[in-house]
């Protein structure tokens, strides 16, 4: 072995080596050895490598695979043998675990019965006629059980229920029967106080059977012991259960109980063996020389404790054992299996392994003799092509010939060849992708690639930057900036660093001359090549300087609704007691104008608070049917007040009516008046259209086919520009200095969700026409006339839910002056104590008015469901200052009826609660 490795290191290493070892007395001679070896050190691989190539495969391929073979045969033949073993050992493993869960569950379902039955009330007051019937069930359910019984101490007789053949009998039996010194099944629970399990026993009393006991005490309420309740499993039972496993008389399955240091046989398939000691047991069936196997290590708990399979054998027996794992007994489950059962197949198997062995080295010869006249002719050719690829020209293989080896080393080499031209290609395309600028350049001065974010932010091509000169003289406007980028780009190309760590922020000068700050990165590929990668600041600050905006207009947003509830609550204390003074008779016509006039200012701060929960994005709107005619005068009326500009009206009366809500509507329409106004700051004119069309299946408005109300408003302004005409709606996009961007977006979401449509057309320099369609109503008018809202008040039972103090005494007043009879509540909790109580004592509410949300507590909207179950017929409400809840659009989705928004008049309220007692058919017959 050490001449072999000396004799193929170079001339240089046996040097040394020789030296080393001259003054080594053991390897004098192998020192000379090498020394004299400088002509010879090579001799033994000349004269291999001149060998023919078949003649190698024959020393270096068929000896060795020779060897191999008989060696794997041996080795195989041994494995066999112990597959077959591990086959057995899994086969029994899966067995014993099967029939270990199913005594497992048996003790379980069992001990479970003992235990229920113990704290049964009907076996604690000792109530037989109430559950005797049970334990014949029992029985029948649960086969493995053999009597079920029942004995108490200050009575002093025992109730029984056993098996007899296929009957079941109940029997009684005085104290003086079955009570006496050895009784154990009666004494230990009674001792121990709590549930136990009785070792295997022969019931010489009753049953005159092997059994075990499952025992629990009675306790009675005061937890005194006054008896005790049992269920015996007959052990012939389990025997039947593991019976199958001896399924030849070869076999040989038992159940082991370990029992005061013995071990006796509690379950096997030959009853007479019940109780019997387990090594008489091993002696009287012919497994003698098994016994070794129970005996080792002083006894069988040792090996019974590893609670593991084992597998011993004294003789040609093998022993498979297991415990049965579970809080009641102390059993092991055994096979006792035969070595002719597990090697049955190993003569067989090792006949045929060896002749297919032989066979394969037969046809193995054949094949690699065949291999190396094949691999002799195409070889030279092949690496004549391969060394045309190694000198970098990268040009596919055309050479055909060779064997189907050759051929797929040949194809794969050249698919090698595309997917290196497909990876530049496809990181081109990747690099295009990216949202950072990427360059690519390969040292000292060659620009190789540029990707599409670098053109589209700097202008430049590849080509029009060829050179890092051109590019830094040009773009690198600071010189010091420039010359500390090329300190670094020295660097790591010096230094052989893959990636300069630290970003470095720099401005450069785009082709159209635009200063942008950018961070730069500078990445090492190799020796050659390098990567810049840009990441544009300016727009990054200006990014998050939008984000920042769009978050204090979220906050301003969150604030102005809860200014705008606030606001309504106010409003509708206001209102509710201005209303209430009207109601009062007599009263000086001053005093009755003086009225009006704050029930209009009322109505005119509610207008605000209107615009102020719009802005606070409402959600869903709530839809009433309505003409859009007045909504166009009103919105006319309110933005054109001290413009310069005049607005002209042009409706195709009458309009009919759509389903919308007013408020929403009404912002689109001011915000289209608004953005007219200011594309004329001196002055102009404003045309306001509205016109009922038909749409068919082929219109260019994408909306259904049907009939819409069509609103549109003109301008002769400066118009909007054709680039950013595909950004009008879109959030927070504005061309005003001072404009926030939402008054389109808001609109634009407002018309989607009535299901209309919303456009425009704009020339620049010409003025711009914005438009909406919104869908006819197909609703019949239940609104309620006049006359209606004079007709007599019903006296009904009201439940008001408010948490505004003064909104609750108003609205109270105001319904006990129509005479209804009326109960508050400040908070959702006390609305159901009040509502429960009247519905207890028969006289419930027949309509409720809910607040939406109580700050602290339950509003109408947690607790409307649970009333409408309790009282289905009660009609209900809502009530809420904040109209952007979803819930205010979809009320009857949560379980109202209708829906009052704050501030509203005492006349709305009275038609809000007729109208929607008609519709639920109870509208009393009696009024005022």
């Amino acid at each position: 072995m050490i001449y072999n490795k000396v004799t193929f290191l170079k001339s240089e290493d046996r040097k040394k080596i020789a030296k080393k070892l001259k003054n080594n007395r053991k390897n004098k001679s192998l020192g000379k050895m090498v020394k004299k070896s400088n002509s010879h050190s090579f001799f033994i691989s000349e004269r291999i490598s001149k060998l023919p190539i078949i003649k190698r495969f024959v020393i270096f391929g068929l000896l060795p695979i020779l060897l191999t073979t008989i060696i794997t045969q041996s080795y195989f033949i041994n494995r066999v043998q112990d597959l077959e073993w591990k086959a057995k050992e899994i086969e029994m493993k899966e067995i014993i675990a099967h029939y270990e869960d199913s005594i497992t569950e048996i003790m379980i379902r069992t001990s479970r019965i003992s235990q229920n039955l113990a704290v049964n009330p009907n076996i604690i007051a000792a109530h037989e006629s109430e559950f005797l019937d049970w334990f014949p069930n029992i029985l029948k359910n649960n086969p493995e059980i053999y009597n079920i019984y029942v004995a108490y101490i200050s009575m002093g007789n025992l109730t029984l229920t056993y098996r007899n053949g296929s009957s079941i009998i109940t029997q009684y039996y005085p104290k003086s029967t079955y009570q006496n010194a050895n009784q154990r099944w009666y004494d230990l629970p009674l001792e121990i106080g709590s549930f136990v399990v009785e070792e295997a026993h022969f019931d010489e009393d009753f049953m005159k059977i092997w059994m075990i006991s499952l025992l629990c005490p009675i306790f009675n309420d005061s937890g005194s012991i006054i008896g005790m309740v049992g269920t015996d499993i007959a052990l012939s039972s389990i025997s039947s259960l593991i019976s199958p496993l001896s399924e030849n008389n070869s076999r040989n399955a038992f159940l082991v109980e370990n029992f005061n240091q013995t071990s006796r046989i509690i379950a096997t398939d030959n009853g007479k063996y019940i109780g019997c000691n387990l090594i008489d047991f091993l002696n009287e069936t012919g497994h003698q020389k098994s016994i070794n196997y129970f005996t080792a290590d002083s006894n069988f708990n040792d090996y019974d404790e590893k609670n593991s399979i084992y597998l011993l054998s004294d003789s040609m027996e093998y022993v498979f054992s297991q415990k049965i794992e579970n809080d009641y007994v102390d059993w092991t489950l055994c096979i006792i299996v035969p070595s002719s059962e597990i090697y049955q197949n190993f003569q067989r198997i090792s006949t045929i392994t060896l002749g297919i062995g032989l066979l394969s080295l037969l046809l193995l010869t054949i094949f690699f003799l065949n291999s190396a006249n094949s691999l002799t002719r195409s070889i030279n050719s092949f690496i004549t092509q391969t060394n045309a690829v190694r000198k970098g020209r990268y040009n596919p293989i055309e050479h055909a010939g060779g064997g189907a080896e050759l051929r797929e080393l040949r194809k794969n080499f050249n698919l090698m060849i595309t997917q290196i031209q497909n990876q530049l290609q496809e990181f081109r395309v990747l690099a295009d992708l990216s949202p950072f600028a990427i360059v690519s350049i390969t040292f000292p001065d060659i620009l190789v690639y540029a990707n599409q974010a670098f053109r589209d932010l700097m202008g430049f091509t590849k080509d029009e930057l060829k050179t890092l000169d051109d590019w830094f003289n040009f773009c690198f406007i600071n010189e010091m900036e420039r010359s500390e980028i090329k300190g670094i780009l020295d660097q790591i190309v010096s230094n052989f660093e893959e990636i300069h760590k630290k970003s470095k922020l720099i401005h450069v000068r785009t082709k159209s001359g635009q200063i942008l700050q950018l961070s730069i990165h500078l990445v090492k590929v190799n020796e050659k090549n390098a990567f810049f990668i840009f990441e544009d600041e300016t727009t990054k600050k200006k990014e998050e300087a939008e984000r920042l905006r769009a978050q204090k207009l979220e906050s301003l947003s969150i604030i102005a609704g809860g200014i705008a509830h606030d606001f309504n609550n106010i409003l509708m204390g206001l209102l509710g007691n201005i209303n209430l003074l009207q109601m009062e008779e007599n009263l000086p016509p001053y005093v009755n104008e003086t009225l009006s006039l704050l029930e209009k200012s009322v109505t005119r701060a509610r207008g605000i608070t209107n615009q102020l929960l719009t802005f606070s994005k409402g959600g869903e709107p709530i839809r009433k049917r309505t003409n859009l005619e007045h909504l166009i005068k009103d919105s006319v009326d309110f933005t054109m007040h001290g413009s310069k500009c005049v607005a002209t009206i042009d409706i195709n009366s009458p309009l009919p009516d759509v389903d919308i809500d007013e408020s929403q509507i009404t912002q689109v329409l001011n915000n289209f008046l608004i953005n007219a106004q200011q594309a004329m700051p001196e002055g102009g004119l404003i045309t306001i259209r509205a016109i009922t069309e038909h749409l068919d299946n082929n219109s260019k408005i994408p909306l259904p086919a049907g009939d819409y109300v069509k609103c549109e408003i003109q301008d002769e302004g400066i118009g909007i520009d054709p680039q950013y005409q595909n950004k009008i709606f879109t959030p927070y996009f504005t061309l005003k200095p001072k404009g926030n961007g939402l008054g389109l977006a808001t609109s634009y979401s407002i018309i989607k969700k009535h299901h209309g449509y919303i456009g425009f057309s704009s020339k620049l320099g010409f003025g711009s026409t914005f438009f909406f369609y919104l869908p006819i109503s197909t609703q019949s008018d239940t609104s309620i006339s006049e006359s209606e809202s004079e007709e007599p008040f019903p006296s009904i039972k009201i439940l008001i839910l408010e948490d505004e103090k003064d909104i609750r005494i108003t609205l109270s007043k105001i319904l006990n002056k129509w005479g209804c009879e009326v109960s508050y509540a400040s908070e959702g909790s006390e609305a159901l104590v009040i509502f429960k109580e009247a519905l207890k004592k028969g006289h419930p509410f027949e309509v409720a008015i809910l607040d939406l949300t109580i700050p602290g507590g339950l509003g109408g909207k947690e607790i409307v469901l649970e009333m409408k179950s309790l009282y289905p017929e009660i009609v209900t409400i809502m009530a809420s200052g904040y109209s952007n809840e979803e819930i205010m659009g979809n009320y009857q989705q949560f379980g109202f009826d209708n829906v009052l928004k704050k501030p509203f008049s005492m006349n709305k309220l009275r038609k809000t609660i007729l109208n929607t007692l008609k519709k639920k058919e109870k509208y009393p017959q009696k009024a005022n």
